[in-house]
């Protein structure tokens, strides 16, 4: 009995964890719809901060974020065109994001938002 209720156990915590994720997330999408428009509006992008070399390499030597290769992965396969810009920015709750930037071969700018923790698309926005 006792290793079934561990069993149990286990995977209700693992369940608990995987709902506190989707909830994560989903309040970092919202904060990144905002940080969008905060950018193509020439504002401050409120809580969000662009990350610097140094707190980059760091952040990948901890592993609180995977390499740029992978991310530029991700967001090709999420949208067709030239990758005209990407920056590393970080959350007052410390989440890591790539934003990048592409434009399309119809003259469209689209914005890709991935997070940089687990390479995947949190946001994909035409401008």
């Amino acid at each position: 009995m006792a290793k079934g209720g561990t069993k149990s156990e286990a995977k209700e915590a693992a369940k608990e964890r995987k709902e506190e994720r989707k909830e994560k997330r989903e309040e970092l999408t919202a904060k990144l719809d905002a940080l969008l428009d905060a950018v193509a509006a020439g504002q401050p992008t409120g809580e969000f901060v662009k990350v610097d070399a140094e707190e980059a390499k760091a952040a990948l030597a901890r592993g609180d974020i995977k390499p740029l290769d992978d991310a530029i992965s991700a967001a090709e396969a999420a949208t067709s065109g030239q990758r005209l810009r990407v920056t590393l920015m970080k959350d007052a709750a410390g989440s890591y994001v790539y934003v990048f930037l592409f434009l399309r071969p119809d003259g469209r700018y689209v914005d890709v938002v991935v997070d940089a923790s687990d390479d995947t698309i949190l946001l994909t926005r035409e401008r």
